[in-house]
Order: C-alpha cells, then sequence, then structure tokens
C-alpha cells in the first residue's frame, strides 16, 4: 500500500485506517456494565447477535436493547 502512495497525504490515509478500524472494534465489543445496553444495540442492528442470544436478560433490559436499537 505504501508503494502505491502518490503523496503524504496517501501515507496518512493509510495510517488512520487501522486506528479507525480498532476503535470501531474497540468500541463494539466495550463490555462495561454500564454501556453493555448500546453494545448489545449495536450488534443486534449489525446482525452479529440476536434476540436469542439475549434471553438471559431480564424484560426490562430486552425492552432498552431494543428501544436503542429502533427495533
Amino acid at each position: 500500500m505504501a508503494n502505491k502512495a502518490k503523496d503524504p497525504d496517501d501515507l496518512w490515509r493509510r495510517h488512520d485506517l487501522p486506528i479507525e478500524k480498532r476503535r470501531e472494534i474497540d468500541d463494539k465489543y466495550d463490555y462495561q456494565y454500564s454501556i453493555l445496553i448500546l453494545v448489545f444495540a449495536r450488534l443486534i442492528k449489525e446482525g452479529w447477535i440476536d434476540m436469542d442470544d439475549l434471553q438471559c436478560l431480564r424484560e426490562e433490559k430486552i425492552e432498552r436493547i431494543l428501544d436503542v436499537a429502533n427495533i
């Protein structure tokens, strides 16, 4: 990729891509208790988990997750 760079901006874009992906993954799989509802909602919206995976949660938690996911 670096060999194909035509100018310094190309190099910086290639530098920033792994950082952006790492941030995306860190956000997606953040297991802090305080934001698990947001994490579960995102994973449902992106199709990584479904409602069957959340059946062990209390109904109020499931409702909050669905509300955040706009389902």
